[in-house]
């Protein structure tokens, strides 16, 4: 009998357990042994750990969309029906098309007459966060703030009830376990099909009720494209509804959370904040490298890669590790350390850059700079309790369960 291939060790611990909580220790034990790496026998894909090589390859119009597929049982299953049309697995003529009909939404102009909204969902989560507390109860941004603003706003973008709120987050935590897909959970993947089910019967009634009465908000225009012949079809809506519902807040969610327990982290870094202002904008972005919200992501090699040597070839899956490259100290020196002045901060790739780059960068930071320069104002002295830091089992947007603070 032909034993099983074993992975080596230290591609092994980017997915064991403790990289969940601490990933960088594991990024940093592979890439001292090459910035590209190719896959071990019998495992998928290279390795490109380094900013300059996960850069290369998001900006080449050879790096394509890395698509599901392969598997007749998968392709057979409502998650993969979900999954197939959505524009992160597009390139090319199919992906600008989809992506064209989202864009408006999401252009500086449109979200930043959201401002005042954004503005005033934080300030009513922050007021009953400080009424729990002036009653005892414990805290937890994440519940209390990271998790229901994003969410709130891109309903409020979609046009979609904001009293669906609980059962969209539901349904996106069906989704982000299918988009990580390092879990093995087969009870897992038949929730996941269940809501795949529920998400497609759900935004397909509201389709049909917005081409019948349409009104403001991205779903409605997504629903009135789909009726004009050629521009959208069921399967397409569908899916990038759910994509973008699902996009546009569980990224921003880890943003938060893990930006102010980085902030926590270095408290020379919150107090500079708090007693500047106009470092807002750059410490968001110094925040978002940080974090690194989306850990990695992957394409196909539609044509040979080369750096110092090593030729990645044409056909090959790249697994990019965009948090890995977040912290090369080839372009941020002494990358593990928060410093929220950073000048070349804004290099990050946290929203991907090419064809793929993140439609909702520009929400995503809007929330950001407010909940960040609003916190500052309002609660200076904000402290994080001790507490046992614990992670959701997802690799790909890795987030805390859980953050308790202490308003001050």
């Amino acid at each position: 009998m032909t034993a099983e291939p074993v992975a080596p060790a230290h591609l092994q611990a980017l997915f064991s357990p403790s990289a969940l909580q601490d990933p960088y220790s594991a990024y940093d034990a592979a890439r001292a042994l090459g910035e590209v790496q190719p896959p071990p026998p019998g495992f998928f894909g290279w390795f490109a750990f380094g900013h300059p090589e996960v850069s290369a390859v998001l900006k080449s119009p050879h790096g394509g969309a890395d698509r599901f597929g392969g598997d007749p049982e998968f392709e057979r299953t409502k998650s993969y029906a979900l999954l197939k049309p959505m524009m992160l697995f597009h390139d090319g003529a199919s992906h600008a098309r989809l992506r064209g009909l989202a864009t408006q939404a999401f252009t500086p102009k449109a979200v930043g007459e959201t401002r005042e909204f954004v503005q005033g969902a934080v300030n009513t989560l922050l007021d009953a966060m400080k009424r729990k507390e002036a009653a005892g109860e414990p805290v937890d941004f994440v519940r209390d703030l990271a998790v229901p603003l994003p969410v709130t706003v891109i309903l409020q973008m979609l046009g979609l009830p904001a009293d669906d709120g609980e059962k969209f987050k539901e349904w996106s935590d069906h989704l982000a376990f299918l988009l990580d897909g390092s879990s093995q959970s087969r009870e897992k993947f038949e929730a996941a099909e269940a809501a795949a089910h529920q998400m497609s019967v759900y935004f397909r009634d509201v389709a049909d009720e917005l081409r019948a009465h349409p009104k403001p908000g991205l779903m409605s225009a997504l629903a009135l494209a789909e009726a004009d012949q050629g521009r959208l079809n069921n399967e397409e809506l569908l899916a990038n509804a759910v994509l973008l519902l699902a996009a546009g807040h569980e990224t921003t969610t880890n943003l938060l959370s893990g930006g102010l327990l980085a902030l926590a982290q270095f408290p020379e870094q919150w107090r500079r904040l708090v007693q500047d202002e106009t470092m807002t904008a750059n410490a968001v972005e110094e925040l978002l490298r940080f974090v690194s919200p989306v850990q990695g992501t992957s394409r196909l090699a539609l044509a040979d890669f080369s750096f110092d040597g090593v030729t990645i070839p044409t056909g090959s899956h790249v697994n990019l590790f965009v948090a890995a490259a977040n912290r090369d100290a080839r372009v941020f020196p002494e990358p593990h350390r928060l410093d929220l002045s950073r000048p070349n901060a804004k290099n990050h790739l946290a929203f991907a850059v090419g064809a793929h780059y993140c439609l909702g960068a520009s929400l995503a930071r809007l929330e950001g700079q407010i909940v960040f320069r609003t916190l500052a104002d309002r609660f200076p002295g904000l402290s994080i309790a001790p507490q046992p830091l614990s992670y959701r089992a997802n690799f790909l947007l890795r987030g805390l369960e859980h953050l308790f603070v202490a308003l001050g």
